[in-house]
C-alpha cells in the first residue's frame, strides 16, 4: 500500500480571472471588475472543494484516525466526494460515501471508476438524509470508519480561510471590497468571507 500522505501544497493554487466590466453595464462604474477563482484547475477538477477535502484528510492522517484500513466516510451531494475519491483514489485508501439518490449522473459516474463505495440514501431527503446515512454507518460499526463529516469539521472553513481567503487577496492586490460565494456547508463563507 502507498505511503498516506498529502503534500502541503495540494491542492494547487487556483488563480482568480478578472472581468472587467467598463462598458458592459451601464449600472457600474468604470472602475469596477469582477473577478472569478479558476476552480476547475483543482486536482479533481471539483469546483472548490479540493482545498477542504485535502485539509481534512490531511488532518486525520496526521492523527492518526484512518490507520489499520480504516474507512473514510462521509456525506456528500457530489462535489466534495468528488475530491475525497480522487485523493482516496492516489492514496489506495478505501472510501465510503453516502449521496442522495437524486445525485446527477455524471457524479456517479465519477465517483465509482474512482473506486468510491457508495451508499445511496432517499432523494426525498436530500443532504440531510445522506448525513443522517453517514451517521447510522459510522454509529454501527466506528472502528472501522473515520467519519470526516465536512459540515462540522473545522479543516473544511480552515481551508478557505489558510488558502482560498488569501489567495482572493493577493490576486486581487488587495482590492477586494465584496465577496460572494455559493453556501453548501458554508465553509467557503466561513474561512475566505
Amino acid at each position: 500500500m502507498p505511503s498516506k500522505s498529502i503534500s502541503s501544497s495540494l491542492p494547487g493554487r487556483s488563480h482568480a480571472l478578472s472581468f472587467h466590466c467598463s462598458g458592459s453595464n451601464p449600472e457600474l462604474p468604470a472602475h469596477v471588475s469582477l473577478w472569478a477563482k479558476a476552480e476547475g484547475t483543482n486536482p479533481s477538477g471539483s469546483v472548490i472543494k479540493d482545498r477542504p477535502a485535502g485539509s481534512i484528510l490531511r488532518t486525520a492522517l496526521t492523527e492518526r484516525r484512518l490507520d489499520g484500513g480504516r474507512f473514510l466516510l462521509d456525506a456528500t451531494s457530489g462535489n466534495v466526494g468528488i475530491a475525497y475519491a480522487t485523493f482516496a483514489a492516489a492514496l489506495g485508501m478505501p472510501l465510503r460515501l453516502v449521496i442522495p439518490a437524486n445525485a446527477s449522473p455524471e457524479r456517479i459516474a465519477i465517483l465509482r471508476p474512482l473506486g468510491a463505495d457508495l451508499v445511496l440514501s432517499s432523494a426525498l431527503e436530500g443532504s440531510d438524509g445522506a448525513i443522517l446515512g453517514a451517521r447510522a454507518i459510522h454509529a454501527a460499526d466506528p472502528a472501522r470508519y473515520f467519519y470526516a463529516d465536512q459540515d462540522n469539521n473545522p479543516a473544511n472553513w480552515q481551508a478557505h480561510f489558510e488558502l482560498t481567503g488569501p489567495e482572493v487577496w493577493d490576486d486581487t492586490d488587495e482590492q477586494v471590497s465584496h465577496f460572494v460565494a455559493g453556501l453548501g456547508t458554508s465553509g467557503t463563507m466561513m474561512g475566505a468571507g
